[in-house]
């Protein structure tokens, strides 16, 4: 697939180094990027299915925000989308649209449109320095000294079957993609993978974070995020049992 790239100096890119252009980084200014610009993803796009079914975050475009290594914001009138495959972040503003460098990007927040819940990315190098994880759960103070509870998902592509009869019926031969999603419960820069469960995540701790997760759980029998995220405030002393 053929891309452009585009270099200039700033989180997307400078103002001086855009303005003839007339692209969508001429609005950024004093950060730094190294964006790309894709056949694959345009501002016409409306449904991501149609390229390839489960790789993206959502199969519209979402509202949300961008943050920088150099702490610049963007959000208002722009339009985001998460690659799961390659763990970049797509970007659209009025004609334009683009694959942000993710060396330059420290956080993004994606909005779901039917709950208006904000989903917040970020990289945890307590796992590792290649991916973005959604902190699903994490002390508003001091955060290195407490309990995070991180979500990562991937895409992997499907085996693709040349004489694939529902393919060829429906005339569908865009690529599809598995999503795999995997938990990590994060205490001072040490990353423990969990599965969602009970005694997963009781395993995961002792001496008194370990009777206080108890006494919480006690009454349930199954697992889900909410749940999940509400524990970790309690091990963050932020909300009491």
């Amino acid at each position: 697939m053929k891309r452009t790239y585009l270099l200039a100096l700033g989180l997307f890119a400078t103002q001086a180094a855009f303005s003839q252009q007339g692209t969508i980084a001429g609005n950024f200014t004093n950060t730094i990027l190294q964006a790309r610009q894709n056949e694959m993803i345009n501002t016409k796009l409306t449904d991501f299915s149609t390229i390839a079914t489960g790789r993206f975050y959502s199969d519209a475009w979402l509202s949300g925000s961008a943050t920088g290594m150099d702490g610049k914001q963007v959000s208002s009138g722009y339009k985001f989308n998460f690659d799961k495959l390659s763990h970049e972040l797509c970007m659209k503003w009025k004609d334009q649209a683009i694959v942000i460098n993710s060396a330059s990007l420290k956080t993004f927040t994606l909005i779901d449109p039917k709950t208006g819940d904000s989903h917040v990315f970020a990289r945890q190098p307590a796992v590792d320095e290649i991916h973005f994880f959604e902190v699903l759960s994490s002390a508003a103070t001091d955060p290195a000294e407490k309990y995070s509870l991180l979500k990562l998902v991937t895409a992997e592509a499907d085996k693709q079957i040349s004489n694939n009869y529902a393919a060829n019926s429906s005339g569908d031969h865009s690529q599809k993609f598995t999503e795999k999603t995997e938990y990590f419960l994060v205490k001072k820069g040490k990353a423990d993978k969990v599965k969602l469960n009970k005694k997963a995540l009781l395993s995961s701790l002792s001496g008194e974070d370990l009777k206080l997760a108890e006494a919480f759980l006690a009454e349930s029998k199954t697992m889900n995020e909410v749940l999940a995220r509400n524990l970790v405030r309690v091990l963050n002393k932020e909300t009491t049992i």
